[in-house]
């Protein structure tokens, strides 16, 4: 018996050897280890483990809308991030196949996990076949070849989103590149439900080949994937509402049509020198008429040209140096001059002053506080004919004669 029970020890290795099992997971090929590195807000995902809710959250689906929805689509594209770079090592825009999307869900989990956030998000958020290569997915584009193929050797990406994005005009400029890409894309594709895959792949391309910081910069994660950096991107709000505004400006009776004019004027203007506005928001408070109005802009960190022409004991500042001094006025002088001749119709703003003249990381200027502005003329509407600024400020025989 001992001679037989060799043998079959034998048969059985070789099979083993000969005949391996059948499937084996493959490893992902993308480095998640940025995850951990970058500081993105994890408050939206952090709680949140609801496994009742089964809807999941993919490149082709709609604008997330709630808590759910908002932890996938921070998700979404804090995974774009790896996605880039696989498309940079690759040339591809997604992965070769399922099983090896399944191992990179599987890292990513591990990944969030690590911080302390739900164990099941990655599957609650994704179906893995979203991230597997297809031809119809936008225009069947798979790789970069067939990116230039389509779109020719150069796009709007290309001029717009090379250079570092934490300047909030480059940002804005690729922005709308990508806008711009998504639309050709689209027309070449002709299937409008591809749209959000487009401009993901825009926002691919233009992170994983295009940007010369490249996709883990704070400029890309935070300009081009959206990702909120805690350490780095900061928003301010303003409240406006019915009543008296500050620093004695004369009593303004601000409407929602007044504040929607303001809106409307503010989101079209980008310029270096102008505070850009991120967002709005109008929330009724129940009673009859009252409202209350709120802008989001972007935070300055070194506050309003007033703070820093107090004696230093007072405002903590250190003085202006005259250099500071030139680049401010000519900062100011670039953004008005924009307003009233880079525009059409013309815009007034009616209520320069010192607390309306921000100061950004650098100490350059930028113009703040549409809430009076005013279109010229050309523009006029019954929205912008009431006289509004700060005594002080306003020119006397415009307030006498609004002209």
């Amino acid at each position: 018996m001992k001679p037989n029970f060799l043998i079959f020890n034998l048969v059985l290795s070789l099979c083993v050897f000969l005949f391996p099992p059948a499937f084996s997971a493959p490893s992902c090929p993308m480095d998640l280890d940025y995850v951990l590195r970058i500081p993105w807000n994890t408050s939206e995902c952090r709680g949140y483990n609801n496994p009742n809710n089964t809807t999941q959250i993919s490149s082709n689906s709609s604008s997330p809308t709630t808590g759910r929805s908002r932890c996938c689509q921070t998700l979404l594209s804090l995974y774009g991030i790896s996605l880039s770079q696989h498309l940079k090592k690759t040339s591809l825009f997604q992965l070769p196949d399922l099983p090896t999307s399944v191992s990179c869900l599987q890292d990513f989990q591990t990944k969030l996990t690590s911080l302390s956030l739900p164990p099941s998000l990655t599957s609650l958020c994704f179906d893995p076949l979203q991230f597997v290569i297809s031809p119809n997915i936008c225009a069947s584009v798979q790789s970069t070849q067939d990116w230039v193929k389509k779109l020719g050797p150069s796009t709007a990406l290309d001029s717009s989103c090379k250079t570092d994005l934490t300047d909030l005009t480059s940002c804005d400029a690729c922005v709308a590149a990508g806008f711009q890409v998504q639309t050709d894309l689209i027309g070449i594709d002709g299937n409008k439900s591809h749209s959000t895959d487009c401009f993901y792949f825009a926002v691919l391309y233009a992170a994983g080949i295009v940007n010369e910081f490249g996709p883990e910069s704070i400029g890309a994660v935070s300009c081009i994937f959206g990702l909120s950096i805690s350490s780095r991107r900061e928003v301010i709000w303003e409240k406006r509402k019915w009543g008296l505004g500050r620093d004695g400006l004369l009593q303004l009776l601000f409407g929602n049509a007044e504040f929607c004019n303001e809106v409307e004027i503010i989101s079209n203007l980008k310029h270096r020198n102008l505070v850009p506005l991120r967002g709005c928001c109008v929330t009724e408070n129940g009673c009859p008429g009252e409202s209350e109005r709120y802008l989001v802009y972007d935070y300055m960190p070194n506050g309003n040209l007033d703070d820093h022409l107090l004696p230093v004991g007072e405002s903590g500042n250190s003085p202006l140096t005259w250099p500071q001094r030139k680049n401010i006025i000519m900062d100011v002088a670039k953004g008005l001059a924009y307003l009233h001749y880079g525009v059409k119709p013309a815009i007034y703003h009616r209520d320069i002053k010192a607390t309306n003249i921000l100061l950004d990381s650098d100490m350059r200027a930028r113009v703040a506080d549409f809430g009076l502005a005013k279109q010229s003329q050309e523009g006029q509407s019954h929205l912008t004919t009431r006289v509004a600024g700060t005594h002080g400020y306003l020119a006397p025989e415009y307030a006498s004669t609004d002209s």
